[in-house]
């Protein structure tokens, strides 16, 4: 079992609850805020995650605001890799 705390968005639709876990803030009484959201990714990746649960993954498009508004997305959660 982990000790853990994670940062994500809570949605509700169609296939019903998910939670799009996003950043890693703490794991296993260390505090992680100090790392960059890269290395923090590094960690939380390397958990296994079941439903509601599902990891965001990286946006790698070159214009991703365009991509939102063409796809009808609803939202977008944006963090600087290096923060």
């Amino acid at each position: 079992m982990q000790d853990l705390i994670l940062d994500g968005e809570l949605t509700w639709g169609s296939d019903g609850l998910a939670y799009h876990v996003f950043d890693i803030p703490w794991l296993n009484g260390r505090d992680l805020t100090g790392l960059a959201l890269d290395e923090r990714r590094v960690a939380l990746d390397s958990l296994v995650l079941f439903p509601p649960l599902q990891t965001v993954s990286w946006l790698t498009d070159p214009k991703p605001w365009e991509r939102a508004c063409r796809e009808g997305w609803e939202g977008v959660i944006a963090k600087r890799r290096d923060s």
